[in-house]
């Protein structure tokens, strides 16, 4: 009886003690300062997602596992208060460090930062001069209020009891396991507070990619492995040339060829009037994101999620390029590092030639620059296969036409420097770069006209939102505006095709194949019906995705 009641003093005193009340009163009040000042939707989408589907047990594990997250916060925090002056620091470092860079990301992209972000920064690169003002988008002010208060606190409280390594040990251990675990057996999306988010998101990488999840195999072993050999061989080398141009968040209906009143594409608007265009309007893309909308674009696959990883073994457009003879080209306009497709894929690339290779002008001038490139290489040879991915429209957008605001680092991230400008203005800047950036490529490319026995095809990865329907990103999100995305195809002699057809990036792959004359028997794989086959009765209602791969989310598009 002694030992039970010494057991609930200790209890008692223990909840009764400094640490652990402003841990608690610290860690409720980090989520309400959060909840109004940096709201994050996608959780209560996820709920409302569980909800409204009548699937209440993944509601009751989302709900479990935000419990859980939260409940790590004011551990973590509790053990801080209770640490001895040395280990104080080190929480206090973690602490700081975590929340400047969740504050960061919501600070640029309205919420705080998932797997596919730390993806994308191992796998796309950027150039130096996007590196350097990344460095000013990702810092919020507001990241200092938590973190001075939760400093004033460690120096304040000076009692109680003394934490020691063994701790902070432990607690590293059960972060560890416990996102771990999560990462293992759920797909990650459930509610929480920044410091338990930075957490997942850095554990859930190496997780995902050397242990896999029970959906899927570890993903560093997918990427490892061979894509799957094309073994057709053509007798003799290509005679035409096919130009694949994939442009950046360049949204369909802001193009005058597809209905803007703004005249934004006077050189397509002039081509398509003389019949050099084909037009299937607005298109959707594949997602709403540049690394997962061109692997797909890459590879063909469409059926998502991909939990087996498929988009590392299913061959390239490259590799089936070379395999009908044609000589293959890759220009890049954004950067000097690999990250379409995989490293094992380079050879497949033929002459590469990066953004630094354009030599050094205004990131404005490199469309048209590879334009003049592009334009030399059909002039003078045949039995070309060419992928550029060019320059573009992103943010931000002053960087891609001559202005005095070019080379400005963003105002904070990307919702920031949309909120900081009226709609119709954002809408007005983004059309006056669309403008020069599509016309100082196409007019240099198709000066004299679509070149001999030569097709183009054009796209966008994805688009844009705008602020549409209240929406402040700017792509990489759940809505439509930034699955809208041109797609034509040019030439001097077109084959007869149905642009009634409801077209999406789907198709592009076994249009391309197909203007390769690539034997179908010999295509491996189910692709999405060619554009050159395709008529409007065989239209289906489109759909884009969102987030990895492995874990998408389907959208409806029309």
């Amino acid at each position: 009886m002694i030992d039970a009641v010494s057991e609930n003093r200790t209890l008692r005193d223990l909840i009764q003690s400094r640490p652990f009340i402003l841990a608690a009163v610290f860690c409720f009040a980090l989520i309400v300062f959060e909840y109004f000042f940096l709201f994050n939707s996608y959780p209560q989408v996820i709920f409302l997602r569980h909800w409204e589907s009548g699937d209440y047990f993944r509601l009751l594990i989302f709900c479990g596992l935000s419990v859980c997250s939260t409940l790590l916060v004011f551990v973590y925090f509790w053990a801080a208060f209770s640490a001895r002056t040395i280990l104080k620091i080190v929480y206090f470092a973690v602490f700081a460090f975590a929340t400047t860079v969740e504050y960061g990301y919501h600070f640029a992209f309205r919420r705080f930062s998932n797997l596919l972000d730390l993806t994308t920064a191992m796998f796309t690169g950027v150039d130096l001069q996007m590196g350097r003002e990344a460095i000013g988008m990702y810092f919020n002010w507001l990241a200092l209020i938590p973190i001075v208060c939760f400093g004033v606190l460690l120096w304040l409280i000076r009692d109680g009891r003394r934490c020691d390594l063994t701790v902070a040990i432990g607690l590293a251990v059960a972060f560890i396991f416990y996102f771990v675990g999560s990462t293992y057996f759920t797909s990650n999306q459930y509610y929480s507070p920044s410091l338990s988010n930075f957490a997942r998101t850095v554990v859930s990488y190496p997780t995902g990619w050397y242990i896999g999840t029970v959906n899927g195999p570890p993903q560093g072993i997918a990427y490892a492995r061979s894509r799957e050999p094309v073994t057709y061989a053509a007798n003799e080398p290509a005679k035409n040339n096919v130009v694949f141009i994939v442009d950046e968040s360049v949204r369909g209906d802001r193009l005058s060829v597809n209905g803007n009143t703004r005249k934004t594409t006077p050189t397509l608007d002039a081509l398509f009037a003389n019949d050099k265009i084909a037009n299937w309007g607005i298109a959707a893309a594949g997602t709403t994101c540049s690394n997962t909308s061109n692997s797909l674009l890459l590879t063909g696959l469409d059926e998502l999620p991909d939990k087996a990883f498929e988009i590392y073994r299913w061959p390239t457009i490259f590799q089936y390029a070379k395999a009908a003879g044609y000589k293959n080209h890759y220009f890049d306009g954004h950067t000097d590092v690999q990250w379409l497709g995989k490293d094992s894929d380079n050879p497949d690339y033929g002459e590469w030639t990066k953004a630094s290779d354009l030599g050094p002008m205004p990131r404005y001038e490199r469309d048209a620059e590879i334009a003049r490139r592009v334009k030399t290489i059909l002039e003078t040879s045949t039995g070309n296969f060419v992928w550029v991915h060019k320059y573009g429209v992103h943010l931000r957008y002053e960087n891609s036409f001559p202005n005095d605001r070019y080379g400005e680092s963003l105002n904070g991230g990307e919702a920031a420097y949309e909120a900081s400008q009226p709609e119709e203005s954002l809408r007005a800047v983004y059309d006056q770069a669309l403008t020069y950036n599509l016309e100082s490529f196409f007019s240099t490319l198709l000066e004299n006209g679509p070149t001999a026995n030569t097709t183009y095809v054009y796209t966008s990865d994805h688009g844009q939102s705008l602020r549409d329907n209240g929406n402040m990103a700017s792509h990489c999100d759940e809505s439509r505006s930034a699955a809208i995305v041109p797609l034509l195809m040019i030439g001097e002699k077109l084959p007869s095709v149905d642009t009634q057809f409801k077209a999406s990036h789907s198709n592009i792959f076994a249009t391309l194949l197909d203007l390769m004359n690539f034997p179908e028997s010999e295509r491996g794989f189910p692709y999405r019906p060619s554009l050159l086959k395709a008529t409007a009765a065989d239209s289906k209602p489109r759909f884009f995705y969102s987030e990895q791969l492995h874990l998408a989310q389907k959208h409806a598009f029309d």
